[in-house]
């Protein structure tokens, strides 16, 4: 019996971990800049796909999701990111979402407020401009 759940559990540990590990994406703002760079991580399956669409210009949509305050080891310029989970790519979506990451950084303390409202966040003008090749480092 503990040769079954030995052999069970090695066997179902690479398809866990394969369904938890992240894929990156940059996204960068209009005008571009370095400070309009903001990375996203992604670990659902069809979310990773439609971003590699939008990157290689096959699909349309910018990145939207929950801002959470805190910072990230594959975005350490911001003191926030977006929750990987509410991430969707939306091609039409309200204004007051709307807001750069260097605006967003400089008014942190307001979202969820007037600014933000439920921390949505929806920059218009920031692309999926490619999938980066990011390994964190292991704590």
């Amino acid at each position: 019996m503990l040769k079954r759940i030995s052999a069970l559990f090695f066997t179902l540990c690479p398809v866990a971990s394969a369904i938890a590990q992240e894929t990156y994406f940059l996204t960068r703002g209009r005008p571009e800049s370095d400070f309009s760079d903001f990375v996203i991580a992604l670990s659902d399956p069809s979310k990773i796909a439609r971003a590699r669409a939008i990157a290689a210009g096959k699909a349309r949509g910018w990145v939207a999701g929950t801002v959470l305050k805190g910072t990230q080891p594959y975005n350490p310029r911001w003191h926030f990111y977006i929750e990987s989970s509410s991430i969707s790519f939306p091609q039409v979506s309200i204004e007051v979402c709307d807001a750069t990451p260097s605006y967003v950084e400089s008014h942190l303390d307001e979202v969820g407020s007037a600014f933000l409202p439920k921390s949505h966040w929806c920059p218009w003008h920031q692309s999926i401009i490619k999938e980066l090749d990011f390994t964190p480092s292991r704590r």
